[in-house]
């Protein structure tokens, strides 16, 4: 809060300082009260009032030779002198100078802040060719800086110009990478579809030679049942010709020769035995007609032929005194 307030409202700054001063004395904290008394003798030094500027900065080089910080002791004595060359004592702020270099020479603020004080301190003291020296000094050093602050932008240019090379580079790596991936993406996208549509082809093909062998196997069967249909409407023609031949070739004879024995019978004169055997033999053919007729009902009954499968098989299971007739489904 205190370098917040440095620069809008010093009495703030100062109070915040004191503040911060007072907390690490509470603590114990002997480099951190130093850093806030630096600060406060700052705050003073910048608002003009040196004497409490030195009380406060002395103060914190008493903590800072305890903690024995190089850094912190040179800021110190670089501000001390700053605050005894206000207050015009100026031998005090040259010997306050040495010490700040002595102690820190690497810190280039500290180093130009104490040479600027020597140059005008000697100036006052009277010694001139002193002040002139450090005066030499003082330019010598400003002009490494610049040189050393070109060399270091010249140098964080090529760093830059190289990083920037080398994103580029990786940038480009990384989209000819990218490139790749999208290409094997589609390449292997690619060969998938091809996969894919050869599959497809292949379970066509296969489909297809399924169908034609069940489309043949189904035809050999058709060709197997017509042959059995043939085979059976042969047999059913054969034995629909026989029964028919049986029934009205001999048993029309048979009929007509046992209608033609009792008028025989009449006419002739027979013996006991021979009316005997005749009636025998009347009795036989009788027999073999209804046998005969039996037979061609049985190879063709004629309600198959007028009636169809299911009265044909009601009328046979009719007749057998132990079978029970029963019929399920279309009658086609």
């Amino acid at each position: 809060m205190t370098n917040i307030y440095q620069e809008t409202d010093m009495p703030k700054a100062i109070a915040y300082a004191s503040r911060a001063a007072d907390i690490y004395h509470q603590l114990g904290n002997k480099y951190s009260e130093a850093v806030a008394l630096y600060i406060l003798g700052r705050c003073y030094q910048e608002s003009g009032n040196y004497q409490q500027a030195a009380y406060y900065t002395e103060q914190g080089l008493v903590l800072a030779k305890e903690v024995n910080y190089p850094n912190l002791l040179a800021q110190l004595y670089v501000n001390l002198s700053n605050v005894r060359y206000h207050q015009k004592k100026y031998q005090e702020s040259e010997t306050l100078a040495l010490a700040a270099k002595s102690k820190d020479s690497t810190n280039l603020e500290i180093k130009h802040n104490a040479l600027l004080n020597q140059v005008r301190n000697n100036m006052y003291l009277g010694n001139f060719e002193q002040s002139a020296k450090y005066l030499d000094e003082y330019t010598a050093s400003i002009q490494q800086l610049a040189t050393d602050e070109y060399q270091g932008s010249i140098s964080n240019l090529e760093a830059k110009y190289e990083t920037e090379k080398k994103e580029l580079q990786i940038n480009a790596l990384e989209k000819q990478r990218q490139l790749y991936i999208w290409l094997g993406v589609a390449i292997a996208g690619g060969l998938l579809v091809a996969l894919a549509f050869a599959y497809i082809r292949y379970r066509l093909a296969v489909s297809k030679r399924k169908l034609a062998e069940e489309e043949s196997h189904r035809l050999e069967q058709e060709k197997q049942l017509v042959a059995v249909q043939a085979t059976l409407d042969g047999e059913a023609a054969e034995r629909s010709r026989l029964a028919k031949d049986l029934h009205d070739g001999l048993g029309g004879i048979l009929s007509a020769v046992k209608m033609n024995l009792p008028q025989m019978n009449g006419d002739a004169i027979l013996e006991a035995m021979d009316v005997t055997r005749l009636q025998t033999a009347l009795g036989m053919l009788d027999d073999s007609i209804q046998e005969l007729r039996r037979v061609a009902h049985h190879m063709m009954p004629e309600s198959l032929l007028r009636y169809g499968l299911k009265v044909s098989l009601s009328d046979f299971c009719a007749a057998i005194p132990i079978a029970d007739f029963h019929y399920f489904g279309d009658e086609a």
